[in-house]
């Protein structure tokens, strides 16, 4: 874990915010004043902390390595996950991180591919060896509002069933005529969730390619 040192500010800096501090204002004023303060010292510190990262970031190099996870519960109950690690440094972008799931059974040939960026969204994919599937996980964020989308490469939802697929009990057929298995509450809940947070869930899929979901939560 890369540790993050928060600079404090010049003390000149301290010492023209005393003096704006007491000169005469206005209450609309002095509120006012303060708030671009405090919007000034946040982006200061914000752009100090990026620096430092990125300059503690530097100087690493390639590497491997076999792990175990331990996960206990409040009764002391206890389960292992072992898995493989692979990390590529990249010069002029982020890394390139490959964890894959040894053990146990259930879990085993899981792989999670993450490719990070010094801008714009990462890159990540999760493979799920017991669905024989690849879902791409993206993610953004910018001015309070924090984007997550998940793809699949199934195959997909057919254009008069999507505008459905978050209505209680609804289950799409399969090729075929077979019924998807389970009780078609999922996304119900998980849309009725994330209305109750103040966001947005919203789906988009192509047959024979796969399906899209997007999450949106802020403003």
């Amino acid at each position: 874990m890369k540790a993050h040192k928060i600079l404090t500010a010049p003390a000149s800096w301290i010492a023209v915010g005393l003096l704006a501090t007491l000169a005469p204002q206005s209450a609309p004023a002095q509120e006012q004043d303060q708030q671009q303060r405090h919007e000034h010292s946040a982006r200061e510190r914000g752009l100090e902390i990026a620096v430092e990262a990125d300059r503690r970031d530097a100087g690493f190099g390639d590497y491997k390595a076999q792990l175990t996870m331990v996960l206990r519960n409040k009764h002391g109950q206890q389960s292992e996950r072992r898995m493989r690690v692979r990390i590529l440094e990249q010069a002029d972008d982020g890394d390139k991180a490959l964890i894959i799931f040894d053990n146990p059974g259930d879990v085993k040939g899981t792989a999670f591919l993450s490719f990070t960026h010094q801008r714009g969204a990462d890159d990540q994919w999760l493979y799920l060896p017991a669905l024989k599937r690849v879902k791409r996980i993206a993610s953004s964020r910018a001015d309070g509002t924090v984007e997550l989308s998940i793809a699949d490469t199934g195959v997909g939802i057919p254009p008069e069933d999507l505008p459905h697929i978050f209505d209680e009990f609804r289950q799409v057929e399969r090729q075929g005529g077979e019924q998807t298995e389970g009780t078609g509450l999922g996304l119900a809940i998980a849309k009725k969730t994330v209305d109750l947070l103040g966001g947005v869930l919203t789906a988009t899929s192509e047959v024979g390619v796969g399906t899209t979901f997007t999450l949106r939560i802020g403003d």
